[in-house]
């Protein structure tokens, strides 16, 4: 199928996979559908060409497990009611023209156990909050801009120090950042850099 995506398709819907397999859907998520679909537990649309903002409306979703939003154009910013999603799981919105900072609200989904928000526009400090998510186990936040300079002051991407309540979740395994071998492995906290159940890829 080529073409726009239907949006009457998303009302009365539990689950919802549509992979483009190279991007052939065109649409956006419709605010209204959030307001009046809220059994949503799985809602994956990848390797389209979906494109606007994240609506506000997806925090009506408070049965939603996995968001799988990857490989799409999504841009605006992380919408703060994401954070009233609290069933969710998965967050997958890797591969978009997301930008501004993440949202300490975030921090509310304690039963996350991945996110991957690599290869968007995102940038400021990773939030203390994060470190409340005590199940999580991956967090992708690489390639935030294409080509990285020497000169830290003049490109985007995340900036500061890794929290140290995000070093003491026990659970986590996989961390992928921003230049983690050079500038955040630098102003890493010093437990967080070595103790053995938070590698760095």
């Amino acid at each position: 199928y080529i073409g726009h995506f239907p949006e009457n398709l998303f009302f009365n819907l539990r689950y919802l996979d549509i992979d483009g397999g190279g991007g052939s859907l065109l649409g956006t998520l419709p605010r209204e559908a959030f307001v009046r679909n809220r059994n949503l537990k799985f809602l994956k649309i990848t390797n389209n060409l979906f494109y606007g903002s994240i609506p506000t409306t997806i925090g009506n979703l408070q049965q939603l497990e996995q968001l799988v939003l990857s490989s799409n154009g999504f841009d605006h910013t992380i919408p703060t009611e994401l954070g009233l999603c609290t069933s969710l799981k998965e967050i997958h919105l890797d591969w978009n023209e997301l930008e501004g900072t993440l949202p300490t609200e975030l921090g509310e989904l304690t039963n996350v156990e991945y996110i991957n928000i690599q290869s968007n526009r995102l940038a400021g400090s990773i939030p203390s909050e994060l470190g409340q998510m005590t199940k999580l186990r991956g967090f992708i936040l690489s390639s935030q801009f294409q080509h990285p300079t020497k000169d830290m002051d003049n490109i985007m991407g995340f900036s500061g120090t890794i929290p140290h309540a995000i070093c003491n979740i026990s659970s986590l395994q996989t961390v992928e950042m921003v230049l983690c071998n050079s500038y955040l492995m630098k102003t890493c906290p010093e437990e967080c850099c070595s103790c053995s159940h938070f590698p760095f890829e």
